[in-house]
């Protein structure tokens, strides 16, 4: 029997899942689920070509006698090898290769610059004075001069600016990007490495700084050759939390989808099989704690060296010196490094803390060391603040020393955000750490009911009548369902947005709001004046906070510390909002401010804004008439309503009421 569907049913069908699929791409960028879409590498690289030795041309041999105890001699060289074809035209790429003199075989090492870097021969000289043959190419498309300078080559790959690396590319477009050619560069490079007589092709590592660090974290999960590999400074995850965070933002859609698909690190650096030792300050403004340490918790064994505001410059992240302990004790046979493991907290009855991690690989530890930051640091306002680090004493515990011991008095338990991390050194005075943790406050939810003077907005009044002020986008009774004293986010049929409104209007107000988030996304918000997102998620298992956790300002701050319950617990917000003001023309001449408790934990602290940044708010996505008209009243009179944001999830609410402010 043949079946036929009427064109309004596939019209309706292709409507039903095109909303469909704009609305799962935007869950999964909003919850950053990075194994979502992470791309197979063999899907955007040919590996198998780059596994084979590139066409190289070789320059003049020069043998240095290096300022090292033993005068080590080495030899170092200029190569052009070929490239990925770029622009429709074949490329090179120009590097340093230096080794010890001698017939080897040594192990190897590939070393990646940074942004605005180049191929340093110092650096693999360097190495090769410490017994590696070494490989620094650039990765702009540039030849190093004898006088140090560069030039760009006629035959050069694409350069290292920001255009380069975050343009918009449809799909089949992804070979134009900077990425793309510096990943298969270094493939390239390390093929060329383990193809020469003087290389042990079994022991080769890699070691980038800052934008070589993130390239370094990637290839870590591509190139299976390698055996150890470590990143310094650089990470992924740069949506989350970076400097790059706007620009990467602000691709048209789905540019960012497809961005973070492709090129960002935390997609495959969890498929490394290698050693990764990553490296970085507490204090990086291009690549903060929290992203790194993501990073890290992808790398099953990942081992770790936070240092307190590390400086971020080619000449630090080459030289410091647990990368040449770490490497040496991998591939040769060196003594590994005290690392530190699964750093906890554990809360004692008098309001202190205990901070414990473990010791790894029997190594002997000594000068233990805990750090803690109390302030909130990172970016605010487009400005980056660096946190304030104070140590205090740890002990090494256990018959074997396997433990590394700490106690933080109630005093400073007891403040938020609060940051820690433990140090150790060997005899040497090498030093390695375990990550950091944000400790988690105690929270208080507040189930105040409506006060005098307040509107209740949902929840039982003084006399126990259910009082129910939402209506829907249109202006009528609201499709939420309610369960008993319980407002449940609901979806329509079609995936329409179906996000609802109060019916007053405030202008300065508290705001209290009761949730509890389900299984799994928990995804919903509250929109203040339908602009200014309170984010509402399921984000308790977060280590960290970002700007889509619960008790960010969606889009323009993180919340101060994670106070977010599990799935299942009633939570509160309180909010103290100001509207901004504007000028007859439109225009915001008052900034609008925000302070907000979540669970009765300070997460929002008199921030400011302007206009509203994100494209899902409801005058925005899935608007009305109704609502278009609402919202031209409310930039006249600074008056607006609050709405409850549905987002697939059923997000419950109660006791939702706002007191207005007098002016």
């Amino acid at each position: 029997m043949r079946h036929f569907i009427s064109s309004a049913s596939r019209s309706f069908m292709a409507r039903f899942f095109v909303t469909f699929f704009v609305y799962l791409v935007y869950l999964v960028l909003l919850l950053n689920i990075q194994s979502a879409l992470a791309k197979n590498p063999a899907e955007v690289w040919d590996l198998e070509e780059l596994r084979q030795p590139p066409e190289a041309q070789w320059g003049d041999v020069q043998t240095i006698e290096t300022q090292t105890p033993d005068a080590t001699r080495v030899e170092v060289q200029k190569v052009f090898y070929a490239a990925e074809p770029f622009d429709n035209r074949p490329t090179r790429v120009m590097a340093f290769f230096a080794k010890p003199v001698g017939a080897g075989p040594f192990p190897g090492i590939v070393l990646v610059h940074g942004g605005g870097g180049t191929a340093y021969k110092e650096w693999a000289i360097l190495w090769a004075s410490r017994g590696y043959a070494a490989i620094a190419m650039d990765l702009a498309g540039r030849e190093v001069l004898d006088d140090g300078s560069t030039q760009k080559m006629s035959d050069g790959g694409p350069d290292q600016s920001d255009g380069a690396k975050f343009a918009f590319f449809e799909e089949n477009e992804y070979k134009k990007l900077w990425t793309y050619h510096a990943i298969a560069s270094i493939m390239r490079a390390h093929s060329l490495l383990r193809s020469l007589d003087c290389v042990d092709e079994n022991r080769t590592a890699a070691t980038g700084i800052s934008w070589g660090g993130y390239l370094t974290t990637m290839v870590a999960g591509i190139d299976d050759r390698f055996k150890v590999v470590v990143p310094v400074y650089g990470c992924g995850n740069l949506e989350k939390n970076s400097i790059w965070t706007k620009r990467i933002g602000n691709l048209p859609w789905p540019g960012s989808v497809r961005w973070n698909e492709y090129f960002d690190p935390i997609r495959y650096v969890g498929a490394a099989k290698c050693k990764m030792f990553f490296l970085n300050g507490t204090d990086d403004f291009a690549y903060p704690l929290d992203i790194h340490r993501s990073c890290c918790d992808r790398v099953r064994g990942a081992d770790v060296r936070l240092q307190v505001h590390m400086p971020h410059n080619q000449g630090v992240g080459s030289t410091t010196p647990e990368i040449f302990a770490y490497v040496d004790w991998v591939l040769c046979d060196g003594a590994p490094l005290p690392c530190l493991e699964d750093i906890r907290a554990t809360r004692l009855d008098d309001g202190s803390l205990e901070i414990s991690a473990h010791v790894k690989y029997g190594a002997k530890a000594q000068a233990p060391q805990l750090f803690y930051s109390t302030d909130p640091g990172g970016f605010k306002n487009g400005q980056w603040t660096p946190r304030q680090w104070e140590s205090l004493p740890a002990s090494i515990v256990g018959e074997k020393g396997e433990s590394v011991v700490a106690k933080i008095p109630a005093e400073v338990a007891l403040k938020n955000p609060l940051r820690v991390f433990l140090c150790v050194s060997d005899a040497s005075g090498n030093v390695a750490s375990s990550h950091y943790i944000l400790v988690r406050p105690i929270v208080k939810p507040n189930f105040e009911p409506a006060p005098e003077g307040s509107v209740l907005l949902f929840g039982r009044d003084s006399n126990g009548v259910l009082v129910n002020r939402f209506l829907s986008k249109e202006g009528g009774e609201i499709d939420w369902k309610i369960e008993g004293d319980e407002l449940i986010s609901t979806t329509r049929p079609n995936h329409d947005p179906n996000s609802i409104h109060s019916a007053e209007d405030f202008r300065d107000a508290l705001i209290h709001v009761e949730f509890k988030v389900p299984d799994g996304a928990g995804n919903s918000g509250l929109y203040i004046h339908g602009n200014y997102e309170m984010q509402i998620l399921n984000s308790s298992r977060e280590p960290d906070v970002h700007y889509y956790n619960c008790g960010a300002l969606y889009r323009f701050y993180p919340p101060l510390t994670q106070a977010a319950l599990p799935a299942g617990e009633w939570q509160s917000y309180d909010i103290t909002y100001h509207a901004p003001r504007r000028n007859e023309s439109g225009k915001i001449v008052t900034k609008g401010r925000i302070s907000a408790y979540l669970n009765g934990v300070l997460v929002q602290d008199n921030v400011e804004f302007e206009e509203p940044v994100s494209m899902w708010h409801p005058f925005r996505h899935g608007t009305t008439d109704f609502l278009k008209a609402k919202y031209e009243r409310q930039k006249k009179t600074a008056f607006g309503p609050l709405f409850l944001q549905d987002h697939t999830n059923p997000v419950r609410f109660r006791n939702v009421w706002v007191k207005p402010i007098e002016q």
